[in-house]
């Protein structure tokens, strides 16, 4: 495997993931809090709220409020922490959190589903190979059948999550 091919894959990976959610209607969203440990308790200074994507874009600002505090502050070890969050549905969007497993999931099917297609079309010219037969396919496609699947449960249980999330956040 070439290193282009590397990089492609995660392109298109990447590209998968955007598009998974895209279909999720997510709004990825970061919140950063800039603040300092009190015994085991952390003390939030000052929070931004941002979109995903301006996290780049605002860093000098969020530099210039955690010098600015740590000036305010001397003796305090002035932290940053980030949590990732869809703004639709307020839940938390880390690597390990259900709606990040259900984008990453939506992804893997984009993929299978390309690597079938590219698979039938490499073998379309190939007289003795039999899309109903192919045993290689036929684990392919049960593979991709066994994701669907995970994907309905991980939807579900993002369904409630979200109903869970709006009942707190009504009350």
């Amino acid at each position: 495997m070439s290193h282009n091919n590397i990089g492609s894959d995660y392109i298109q990976y990447a590209k998968d993931i955007a598009k998974a959610e895209k279909e999720l209607m997510i709004v990825p969203r970061i919140r950063i809090n800039l603040c300092y440990r009190n015994n085991d308790k952390l003390e939030i200074l000052y929070t931004y709220d941002i979109k995903r994507k301006d996290r780049e874009r605002w860093a000098w600002v969020i530099n210039w409020r955690r010098a600015k505090l740590i000036c305010e502050n001397p003796r305090r070890h002035i932290i940053t922490t980030e949590s990732h969050y869809d703004k639709n549905s307020g839940l938390d969007y880390g690597f390990n959190s259900c709606l990040y497993r259900l984008i990453s999931l939506k992804g893997q099917i984009a993929k299978q589903e390309k690597n079938i297609q590219e698979y039938i079309k490499a073998n379309a010219d190939n007289m003795f190979f039999d899309e109903k037969n192919d045993p290689k396919l036929l684990k392919i496609q049960a593979k991709l059948e066994q994701k669907k699947a995970n994907v309905s449960i991980a939807e579900n249980i993002l369904k409630e999550k979200v109903i869970e999330y709006q009942k707190q956040k009504n009350q």
